[in-house]
């Protein structure tokens, strides 16, 4: 961790700074998950591209799949009909997740700006902080999701479901928990093992690999929170240099230069 934060580029600081403080996600949750995705490879080997791509075609610092970013674009398209049709976004719901991508720069007044070819490690149009970008959102718009529901016990039969529960009432479950088994695993299926043991159990029938990936994540944000001190210091003072740095080439597009 230690060299991964050193190393760190300004730039990179600056985009997690501003997506922690947009969607409201500690940094130490942010960097964890970075580091069981991919080690941190994409800062301390960035050279390394095989490093951030996986044999399931995961691809970048947060080994996202190509597919679920044709995924967030296709819903803001279909959203966009759907403004163009009735003059809004019908479902609340929606219109958070909407709100998410546009915080994020992802969707900025109606231009969608969602792009699969720059997440990927090979591609000319690569860019890890915008990968880095798109992962996070993708988490954030998974928490969205599940956070509005709570887990409750059949009465009649065996299991658990899940409902839409109201405001002030607990979700039954470990909400950052299960979104880091659903980011390393299949939604549906971490949700289906929720249903079928229970808030306390579920973790004992999900694949040892989503099991390991979730107590290395632990692991990795202890770390972090133990010196945290220490991390916030080097990330405020990487996110001024990115800052300074931004100033000086407006400064130099300003007067005409290169």
């Amino acid at each position: 961790f230690k060299e991964f934060l050193d190393k760190m580029p300004p730039k990179t600081a600056l985009t997690y700074k501003q997506l922690s403080d947009v969607l409201g996600i500690p940094l130490d949750v942010l960097l964890a998950l970075e580091l069981v995705e991919t080690g941190g490879n994409a800062v301390v080997k960035p050279d390394d591209k095989v490093k951030v791509k996986s044999l399931a075609g995961a691809v970048g610092p947060l080994q996202v799949m190509p597919g679920e970013v044709e995924n967030v674009r296709k819903f803001v398209e279909e959203l966009h009909k759907e403004i163009g049709q009735y003059g809004r976004i019908r479902s609340s719901l929606d219109r958070v997740k909407m709100d998410i991508l546009e915080a994020t720069g992802l969707v900025e007044e109606g231009v969608i700006h969602i792009y699969a070819d720059r997440i990927y490690p090979y591609s000319p149009n690569y860019d890890a902080d915008y990968a880095r970008k798109v992962g996070i959102a993708i988490l954030k718009l998974s928490i969205i999701d599940l956070d509005r529901q709570k887990l409750v016990k059949n009465i009649k039969r065996k299991g658990w479901h899940f409902e839409i529960r109201k405001e002030g009432e607990g979700g039954g479950f470990n909400l950052l928990e299960v979104v880091i088994a659903m980011y390393n695993w299949k939604p549906r299926l971490v949700k289906k093992a929720l249903e079928s043991a229970g808030p306390k159990n579920w973790k004992k029938i999900i694949p040892e690999e989503t099991k390991g990936h979730r107590d290395r994540f632990l692991e990795y944000r202890d770390v972090i929170r133990i010196d945290k001190n220490r991390l916030l210091m080097i990330i405020d003072g990487k996110v001024f240099l990115a800052e300074k740095e931004a100033e000086k080439d407006k400064e130099t597009k300003a007067m005409g230069g290169y």
